[in-house]
């Protein structure tokens, strides 16, 4: 797009009326500022984009993912191998529920994924799973 930007995630909250978009730099080379949701948010304020598609008024937030940034696209993953990164399984993936460690390798066809496990349990070993397999998977911000 020609903000740089694309949508990693969006959230309704119907209570409040409030559609949440989650923006990320495309090139990766820095982080997404305050004053990077504000020209997102006035640039899809000039596209009726969303009109139609959500009922009634609603409040429009364009805001970064943060530091422990949503995985959900193959393209997420390939993106971010080398990282640590947390998963949780829908169900039980070799005993495993959830966890987290490095992020090996993604087959782009295939949609497996490899993760060197990082818990005590099982740390140095590697785990392969399907993305269908997970129901949540982020990065994870090292504070040190």
């Amino acid at each position: 797009n020609p903000l740089g930007f694309e949508a990693i995630e969006a959230e309704w909250n119907g209570h409040d009326e409030v559609l949440r978009l989650y923006i990320d730099r495309v090139d990766l080379d820095e982080g997404v500022g305050m004053d990077d949701c504000v020209s997102c948010s006035k640039a899809l304020d000039e596209i009726p984009l969303i009109s139609g598609k959500v009922p009634g008024e609603y409040a429009l937030e364009v805001s970064s993912p943060g530091v422990e940034r949503p995985l959900r696209r193959a393209q997420d993953f390939d993106r971010y191998k080398g990282h640590e990164i947390f998963v949780q399984f829908s169900s039980p993936v070799e005993g495993r529920r959830k966890g987290h460690g490095t992020l090996v390798d993604i087959d782009m066809g295939t949609h497996s994924v490899q993760l060197e496990w990082g818990d005590r349990r099982g740390k140095g070993d590697i785990l392969e799973f399907d993305l269908a397999s997970l129901s949540k998977a982020y990065l994870v911000y090292s504070w040190k």
